[in-house]
């Protein structure tokens, strides 16, 4: 294998793969890139068991020269290494060719650089074969508005896997995403106009790779009975689905809601941002919590490590009598961010059950779970 390649060029497709590349894998394999040079384009393989990505450097960019030489071949090539490698490279153009599959060399201006490489025989076995004729499309702007809306809900670590995942689906015409870490829950939709109905839920980590693809103009997926593969731009992401079943946005949304705080996002994300300063690196964080009637509006959080913080708001309009309620101001700042609006309104049940944040807009769903009062 040899190859002559735009620096730049290079530099700009190993850093969207490296995104796939694990911390800690169990397979040696998952720490490199499957690299593989054809005559007229360079192919990147990049995974983690879970998620892969196959991304595709062309010969030409329009009237530009990428690719200035090729001889084909295929290896694996250690890839944090090896984007460090191409990001100090200064030169125009940079050369990378094997002698045998455990050696690779990297050339430009005076700079030369011996990698031990691995054959691309022992690359577990991936198939990124994408079926447009079952794919459905959307723009890579509702794509990330979805994912936004809901990602940040997903869990961290979870006993249920599927929980770690964005849970999407297709219903009456619209799509849907749903997160949930079982202490809220996150869901937004848009329209997709004669989708078939299906569902499926996938790593978040995939969609996130998805969302970072600006350059790409839609999003095309499909899912079978093991897998979803997205195509957006010249890049294929894969993700083994989760299996699990998510909550029904349906039967937890309130019925009676006899609290209303009507208020700019800002302002409450400007208090919260005052009063959690006490608990932000406390050991023992504990809630924050919401005093309300319909003259004062207070916000107060404690630690034992520093103490006690109040913020109020004096811009708002809060319907019921006196309510008091504890919840995870971080999970309230998440969900008002995601809403994505000027104004929005919290709305309550009582102080023991879950509670909404939402705007003007339906169909993005924001639900949180309160917490038990000191």
């Amino acid at each position: 294998m040899k190859l002559i390649v735009k620096t730049a060029a290079l530099n700009k497709v190993l850093t969207e793969a490296v995104d796939a590349i694990p911390n800690n894998s169990a397979e040696p394999s998952y720490y490199n890139f499957l690299f593989e040079v054809t005559s007229k384009t360079i192919e990147i393989i990049a995974s983690d068991g879970n998620a892969t990505l196959k991304t595709t450097l062309n010969s030409t960019d329009g009237d530009k020269q990428i690719i200035l030489d090729a001889e084909p071949g295929k290896v694996q090539i250690p890839a944090r290494f090896f984007l460090d490698i191409i990001k100090m490279i200064k030169a125009d153009t940079v050369t990378i060719q094997t002698a045998d599959s455990n050696l690779l060399t990297v050339e430009a201006q005076g700079a030369k650089y011996r990698l031990n490489s691995t054959s691309a025989s022992e690359y577990p076995d991936v198939y990124m074969d994408f079926d447009e004729s079952k794919a459905m499309k959307v723009s890579h702007a509702d794509f990330c508005k979805l994912f936004n809306s809901t990602s940040f809900a997903a869990a961290s670590k979870n006993s249920k896997q599927c929980f770690t995942g964005i849970n999407i689906f297709t219903k009456d015409g619209r799509l849907y995403f749903k997160a949930t870490d079982a202490y809220r829950l996150a869901q937004r939709s848009i329209e997709l106009p004669g989708a078939p109905e299906t569902e499926f839920t996938v790593a978040t980590k995939v969609i996130g790779m998805i969302a970072k693809k600006a350059d790409a103009e839609t999003v095309e997926f499909e899912a079978n009975d093991n897998k979803a593969i997205f195509r957006a731009g010249d890049t294929i992401f894969q993700s083994r689905l989760y299996a699990g079943e998510f909550p029904d946005v349906d039967k937890l949304y309130p019925k009676a809601l006899n609290y209303h705080l009507r208020a700019r996002a800002e302002d409450i994300l400007e208090c919260l941002r005052q009063v959690t300063v006490v608990i932000r690196d406390s050991q023992t964080q504990g809630p924050t919590t919401l005093t309300c009637s319909a003259d004062s509006c207070e916000f107060t959080a404690s630690s034992q490590e520093y103490g006690e913080a109040k913020g109020s708001l004096s811009d708002f309009t809060f319907e019921g009598g006196m309510l008091r309620i504890a919840f995870n101001a971080k999970y309230v700042a998440e969900a008002i961010t995601a809403l994505n609006s000027e104004d929005v309104t919290l709305d309550f049940v009582g102080d023991s059950a879950v509670f909404l944040a939402r705007s003007s807009d339906p169909f993005n769903v924001q639900i949180i779970t309160p917490m038990r009062q000191r």
